[in-house]
């Protein structure tokens, strides 16, 4: 980690393009990207399908969100519903994402 985050309930998912990436279990989940240890340098998403349509618009923090998510301990000790096909690109189950990290 490399910024402070004041929320003792989010899970670390890994630091990635400079930001720390963390999920919070509500429900939904929040995805949040640390870009600093400043209260508000942060972005937070509700549920991964709006982590997904951000990267579809061209937001930089909510790729090391899913970048994260994909590539993180805690994804990879659970069947994943992130699933990569080389040839036709990567598959998401939204709703299994937010259900692997809800408390």
């Amino acid at each position: 980690m490399l910024y402070e985050h004041d929320c003792d309930s989010c899970l670390f998912l890994g630091l990635f393009d400079g930001a720390d990436i963390y999920v919070c279990p509500q429900t939904p989940p929040r995805f949040i990207a640390r870009n600093s240890s400043e209260p508000p340098d942060y972005v937070s998403y509700r549920g991964f399908r709006a982590v997904l349509h951000s990267v579809l618009v061209g937001s930089s923090e909510s790729s090391a969100i899913v970048h994260a998510v994909a590539h993180s301990d805690y994804m990879m000790e659970r069947d994943s519903p992130i699933a990569v096909d080389c040839d036709r690109g990567i598959f998401v189950d939204c709703d299994a994402v937010d259900l692997l990290f809800l408390a």
